[in-house]
């Protein structure tokens, strides 16, 4: 990939990163390494269903057990939040009057030492993320989630829960503290390519608490 290619790169993992986080998901891995199947990853988990919640797939949204309902939601506003953060770049025309901006130093001294070295348990999950094959578009992870939440209704009603998780997400990324975790993340991308899960938390909550960072709790 080019500089350009990357840093959009960068913008589109960081943003699925910093929805998750956001969300209450675990971080486990964010990669711009490009592989055969894709050019950057990020690999995020919620909580494990059991298999009865499971079950409960193909039901009415109105009838899904809440905690099943918020992680295919969150899973969709998530998937959502790529293409999204892109336009934070400085490099676009912002659409929400937020720009991600260049972080400060406390941010930029975090990408040395210990913080950017992975675990081994942070290079297998990110091997076996690459190793799944061909990945579905964000778009596809989106749909897949509101055909779930539509059940037997899918049509009308899954278009419209799209549009619903579209602007919701819109709304999300559209905020300061979004453009700020995102221009937290990004340069340490760029400067390392791959960010295990405790270096990713510990940028995005100093990032979150700092002042005038913080909009949601």
């Amino acid at each position: 990939m080019n500089d350009r290619e990357r840093r959009r790169v960068a913008f589109h993992e960081s943003g699925h990163a910093s929805m998750a986080f956001l969300l209450g998901r675990a971080v486990d891995v964010v990669s711009i390494r490009p592989s055969d199947h894709s050019k950057g990853v990020t690999a995020h988990r919620g909580p494990r269903l059991t298999e009865r919640e499971r079950g409960k797939f193909g039901l009415p949204a109105r009838l899904l057990p809440a905690r099943v309902r918020r992680h295919l939601e969150a899973s969709a506003l998530v998937a959502l939040a790529g293409d999204l953060a892109e336009q934070l770049d400085t490099d676009w025309e912002p659409v929400s009057g937020y720009i991600a901006s260049t972080p400060d130093e406390q941010f930029a001294e975090q990408a040395a030492g210990d913080l950017t070295r992975m675990t081994r348990k942070e290079e297998a999950r990110l091997a076996a993320t690459q190793a799944k094959g061909e990945l579905g578009s964000d778009a596809e992870t989106a749909w897949k989630g509101a055909y779930v939440l539509a059940g037997a209704h899918a049509g009308q009603e899954t278009i419209a829960h799209v549009g619903y998780l579209q602007a919701l997400a819109r709304a999300i990324v559209g905020t300061a503290q979004f453009a700020r975790l995102v221009g937290a993340l990004v340069p340490h991308l760029l400067a390392n390519e791959v960010l295990g899960g405790r270096a990713v938390r510990r940028i995005l909550v100093q990032a979150n608490e700092a002042p005038g960072g913080k909009v949601f709790p």
